[in-house]
């Protein structure tokens, strides 16, 4: 799976220090493994940036385990 997300930062240019306004995009791609804990689906992964400059480089990983069906049972 791969998500973008662009961000605006800064603000106008007042000094000749400032940067400035400025924008950009923060790309990731995530991949990784499903399976069963209990019976309770589990992801688990890793987080990879593709960059022109540095290539794809791994920067982080996950591990999620969905208890949606185990709140609503709480919830009743």
């Amino acid at each position: 799976m791969s998500l973008s997300r662009r961000y605006d930062a800064g603000h106008e240019k007042r000094k000749t220090t400032d940067v400035g306004e400025f924008d950009f995009e923060v790309g990731r791609v995530y991949s990784g493994e499903l399976s069963y804990v209990g019976a309770s689906i589990a992801v688990s992964g890793s987080i990879h940036i593709i960059d022109e400059k540095l290539g794809n480089e791994e920067v982080g990983f996950f591990n999620l385990i969905d208890t949606t069906s185990s709140r609503r049972n709480m919830d009743s």
